[in-house]
């Protein structure tokens, strides 16, 4: 008997599992896609202030 409601118990579980699985993906698949906008973002910020500039003559600069 002991067993059998050990088994009931983890067949519960398991399709309690399942039926919110669907949901955690999703969540999962946002927070994902939004952490991969942020990547992108920083990058593009890295890249901007790394900027190196060459082959510039003095004549074109407005500073010395």
């Amino acid at each position: 008997m002991v067993r059998v409601n050990r088994l009931e118990n983890i067949v519960d579980f398991a399709s309690i599992g399942s039926t919110l699985m669907p949901t955690k993906v999703s969540d999962l698949e946002r927070q994902r896609e939004g952490l991969q906008e942020k990547i992108v973002y920083l990058q593009s910020q890295s890249m901007r202030s790394n900027l190196i500039f060459k082959n510039i003559t003095g004549d074109n600069c407005d500073w010395k």
